[in-house]
């Protein structure tokens, strides 16, 4: 499929545009006028961190969750990952759902599949290069 120009893969993907959630300005608002921190949890109304139609916003812990990076890079793996620059750290969804429920360990944030699929597209992006005459 590489070789068929049917997958698209670049050397340098895209540098990671950090998560809105982590943004003091940016919220995601439904149908209902409910604001979130996040796309995932629009459908969750317990996450919720107020309504547009409220006076006033209350900024609980919800909102303060979701600011802050609650975690240690150093007790991460990915405190010593080479792609740690270009990820920024994962998803900060991904490992409060971990964290919550004990389904795996929080610690191994959630690592896009590009993560581990690297160094098989820069193999194959060299192969096309090559096969192309442009090595």
């Amino acid at each position: 499929m590489f070789n068929k120009n049917i997958i698209n893969f670049t050397p340098y993907p895209e540098l990671y545009k950090e998560c809105g959630a982590y943004k003091n300005n940016v919220f995601v608002i439904d149908a209902n006028g409910d604001i979130f921190k996040c796309f995932e949890n629009v459908f969750n109304r317990s996450e919720s961190i107020g309504n547009i139609r409220d006076k006033s916003i209350n900024l609980t812990y919800k909102y303060t969750d979701w600011i802050k990076k609650d975690f240690d890079f150093e007790k991460l793996e990915c405190y010593h990952c080479k792609l740690l620059p270009i990820c920024n750290g994962g998803c900060n969804m991904v490992r409060r759902f971990k964290k919550e429920t004990n389904i795996g360990n929080f610690l191994e944030l959630g690592c896009s599949e590009w993560k581990y699929e690297y160094e098989k597209g820069l193999r194959l992006y060299h192969k096309s290069l090559k096969k192309n005459g442009k090595d």
